[in-house]
């Protein structure tokens, strides 16, 4: 009986050992991952790319066939990876279940195409850059692409002011841009964008600059290339254009008082006269009536000494109007046969200068008289050869203007050796200011005094009417003749 007892303990014991252990081993399930790893851009397969997953089982490389397969995976979820060099890496969410082979397609994109990929440098205008000119070249340089081929940017250029961009340009494939309307005296931040195949793959710091100042620069002149005004600081410096029509603008005259300016412009075939002011350039056209008259380039009109008031020539009217166009009088009637075509008044016994001239362009007089129109004087009579371009000195008490030395009518306008003379109003003293200092087979034309009354900046080209027109500062004595600005002409001081 003990016996029998003792059997039985024995087998009850095996049979929960034997369940133990049983219950001590853990039943897991595998399935397997296989895939293609591709090229985004043209679809192929690529070799050699680098499969990884989180969590970590073994990594494995891409065969001819771009394929990869990852065997005895855990089931659950994973992370796998693709990496290779020139491309963008590339992960996907993937679940493996028990004795399944999950397929899965992965497509790398160039590593050009990967978000800001691209990294910029060499700003122009460079960070906090100050007293940037107008108009502006924007540039900029970049690394970090491989192929720099599709490459295009975008540029955006905002104020403080702006609620949009004052200039966004888009498909831009240099990595330069002019930009020509931007306003004066403003803060101003711009950036660039870079995309390939309408993908961005890097954007720049905001950089930030400030224009400068319009007030600044006391040089203004036209290009004859373009026939639009520029403004310089300093002899031979940057030209800041300050007209943006597509019209022809010449003769610019600097307000007396104030940062305004006004110019001539062809509107309707025929010139008229443009006021221009604040830092903005905000523009309008301000006479009713065209600046014209016989053999007239559109020159005549003039600023009144206090700011307020404008003169300008129409045939055989002088008019007077205030700057913003309004109160329209006529000054003056030119002498029968003849029109005014170009003025100048000072402050000094205010008086106004006028030239007239008859139908022949070399027909020309030269008069004072009061601001009203009365006691009209002839100080420069109509001599052999033409006459332009009279003006006052600062102090009212000469007269500047150009005669062709030569003394020839030549019916189409030629001059041979125009020279600049000063004419003094109280003795009547004619003096030749250029005399032997310009070179022979030139002509010194479009004289002006400099805001100082020290020097005279004016305009030298050659005789031929076709040569290039250069613009020469020298003292009011003639000497000190200085190239100050090459390729310009009808100078202004300021």
């Amino acid at each position: 009986m003990i016996k029998y007892i003792l059997s039985s303990c024995v087998i009850v014991a095996a049979l929960f050992l034997i369940t133990s252990c049983e219950d001590g081993i853990e039943n897991k399930s595998y399935g397997t991952i296989s895939g293609v790893i591709e090229s985004k851009v043209e679809g192929m397969p690529l070799e050699g790319a680098l499969i990884t997953t989180n969590p970590a089982s073994r990594s494995v490389k891409t065969d001819v066939n771009g394929r990869f397969t990852l065997d005895e995976l855990e089931e659950g979820d994973y992370v796998v990876s693709a990496s290779k060099h020139e491309y963008a890496n590339s992960s996907l969410a993937v679940k493996v279940r028990p004795n399944e082979v999950t397929e899965i397609i992965m497509q790398l994109e160039d590593g050009d195409l990967a978000a800001n990929t691209v990294k910029f440098d060499s700003p122009i205008p460079a960070q906090n850059e100050d007293e940037v000119g107008v108009p502006i070249t924007f540039s900029w340089g970049y690394s970090g692409v491989s192929d720099s081929s599709d490459i295009n940017f975008e540029l955006t250029v905002r104020t403080p002011e702006s609620v949009d961009p004052v200039i966004y340009v888009e498909d831009l494939v240099d990595t330069f841009y002019v930009a020509e309307n931007l306003s004066y005296s403003k803060n101003h931040s711009w950036t660039v964008v870079a995309k390939k195949n309408d993908e961005k793959i890097g954007q720049s710091d905001f950089w930030n600059f400030r224009t400068i100042s319009s007030s600044s620069l006391p040089f203004m002149f036209v290009n004859p290339d373009d026939a639009q005004i520029y403004l310089s600081i300093e002899q031979a410096g940057s030209r800041h254009r300050m007209t943006n029509e597509t019209i022809l603008n010449r003769f610019p005259r600097a307000n007396p008082v104030t940062d305004e300016v006004i110019y001539s412009a062809t509107y309707n075939s025929q010139n008229y006269i443009f006021l221009t002011y604040g830092e903005d350039q905000v523009t309008k056209r301000i006479s009713p009536l065209p600046v014209d008259g016989n053999h007239h380039s559109g020159a005549g009109f003039c600023w009144s000494p206090t700011g307020d008031q404008v003169l300008f020539c129409h045939y055989d009217k002088l008019y007077r109007i205030n700057k913003d166009g309004s109160g329209l009088f006529s000054v003056s009637t030119a002498p029968a046969g003849r029109n005014y075509v170009f003025v100048d008044w000072t402050q000094h016994s205010n008086k106004i200068v006028v030239q007239t001239r008859g139908v022949n362009i070399y027909d020309s007089e030269v008069y004072l008289m009061n601001h009203d129109g009365s006691d009209q004087t002839l100080i420069v009579d109509n001599a052999d050869g033409r006459t332009e371009w009279p003006s006052f000195s600062i102090d009212g008490k000469h007269v500047v203007y150009t005669h062709d030395n030569a003394n020839v009518d030549d019916p189409y306008g030629r001059m041979f050796d125009s020279r600049i003379y000063t004419y003094n109003i109280s003795s009547g003293e004619v003096v030749d200011l250029s005399g032997g200092n310009k070179v022979n087979g030139t002509n010194d034309l479009q004289p002006i005094y400099s805001p100082d009354g020290s020097q005279m900046i004016f305009v030298n080209t050659s005789n031929t009417g076709t040569g290039q027109k250069d613009i020469y500062v020298m003292d009011v004595d003639g000497s000190n003749r200085e190239l100050y600005f090459e390729n310009a002409e009808m100078p202004e001081w300021r």
